[in-house]
């Protein structure tokens, strides 16, 4: 049975190039700037590059190192990770048309469907409401519910609370927003009574906000949720928390100078 071809040694010097490292260095460059590999991903293993291009696995490594130097992908740590997309060059050449016959169908850009299609799919899930409002989703549930990985799932999710869509708190997990209104949930809701009330003058300036169990007990929160609020107030410059143990954080306003409020 005849062998399928799928390049060989003298590939590169038919498109045009000097060696296979600057052929398949001009092959990521084009699959980053054609989003096939996306920003916060990471490129197929180097034993796919070779066995596409019929060459060693120290081609692509070459070729993947050039393009660290330039800032388009990362260092990984260990040669068992693979370097993640940083960026995405401004202009590239087309490539020539025997290798774009070679990639067509490869695993090349098979591999990418899935995170191709993954950004479209969780900004539809949260305005068709399949990902419930209000609920917190671990980082973790939400790679193995879409199948991509951690690095593509941490760029995203930076996105998406860009874009006003969910909000994200370390070692918590992701809120979705709802879309009339960008605080959600009992916590949220709390640290939206708060600051409102600091803002239009029901709190003034150097009061100190005593008693927290009667305003736990209206806002429905527990003493770990209380916190949270008081360190997202703190964060603001709304509040700055009490000098002696049992003071209660004092409010400084909306707008804090930074000179230090007496409570008495």
């Amino acid at each position: 049975m005849k062998r399928e071809y799928r390049g060989g040694p003298l590939l590169f010097q038919r498109c045009g190039y000097k060696n296979s490292a600057e052929m398949i260095r001009h092959v990521m460059r084009w699959c980053i700037a054609g989003n096939v590999y996306r920003v916060g991903s990471s490129i197929p293993n180097y034993v796919v590059f070779a066995g596409t291009f019929d060459v060693s696995r120290q081609t692509p490594r070459r070729a993947a190192q050039s393009l660290m130097c330039d800032g388009y992908l990362s260092r990984p740590t260990s040669q068992r990770i693979r370097p993640v997309v940083l960026r995405v060059p401004s202009e590239v050449p087309p490539l020539p048309e025997e290798i774009s016959v070679i990639l067509k169908g490869s695993d090349l850009t098979a591999v990418r469907g899935p995170e191709l299609d993954f950004a479209r799919t969780i900004r539809a899930d949260i305005k068709k409401g399949h990902l419930e409002k209000g609920r917190v989703y671990t980082q973790g549930w939400l790679e193995t519910h879409y199948g991509v990985g951690h690095s593509l799932m941490r760029a995203e999710c930076k996105k998406l609370r860009t874009e006003g869509l969910i909000d994200i708190r370390r070692h918590v997990g992701v809120w979705v927003k709802a879309p009339d209104n960008p605080f959600f949930g009992v916590t949220y809701h709390a640290l939206e009574t708060v600051r409102s009330r600091i803002t239009d003058g029901t709190y003034p300036a150097g009061e100190s906000l005593r008693n927290v169990t009667d305003l736990r007990q209206e806002l429905t929160l527990s003493c770990r949720r209380w916190e949270w609020v008081v360190g997202e107030l703190v964060r603001q410059g709304l509040v700055i928390k009490g000098g002696r143990k049992g003071a209660g954080p004092v409010v400084v306003g909306p707008r804090h100078t930074g000179e230090p409020v007496s409570s008495g």
